[in-house]
C-alpha cells in the first residue's frame, strides 16, 4: 500500500516515516467513532479497556484495545483479533 501511495504521487518526495501509519480495519473503526461522536471522548482515557465490535458483511471481527494516551492517541491490543465467519 504505502508503494501504491508512492506511485500516485500524492505526497511531497520523501515524506519520512511518520507521515503515513496503517492500522487494522477495527483500528479505524475506533478512530472512525471518535472522530465523529461525541460521547466517545466523555468514557476514552489513558488506561481504559473496551472492546470493538465489526459486525458486517460475512464476518464479524472483535478486539480488546487498551487506551494508552489521548493526545496523540494511541491503543495496544488486549487481545488479538477474533473473526468468525457468521453475517450477510
Amino acid at each position: 500500500m504505502r508503494r501504491a501511495i508512492d506511485l500516485a504521487d500524492i505526497l511531497p518526495q520523501n515524506p519520512g516515516p511518520d507521515r503515513i501509519s496503517f492500522v487494522f480495519e477495527a483500528e479505524a473503526s475506533v478512530h472512525f467513532v471518535l472522530l465523529h461522536t461525541r460521547s466517545a471522548t466523555s468514557w476514552m482515557n489513558p488506561g481504559c479497556i473496551f472492546a470493538c465490535l465489526d459486525a458486517g458483511g460475512s464476518t464479524v471481527d472483535t478486539t480488546m484495545y487498551e487506551c494508552v494516551s489521548l493526545d496523540p492517541l494511541k491503543l495496544v491490543e488486549v487481545t488479538g483479533s477474533e473473526c468468525a465467519h457468521a453475517g450477510g
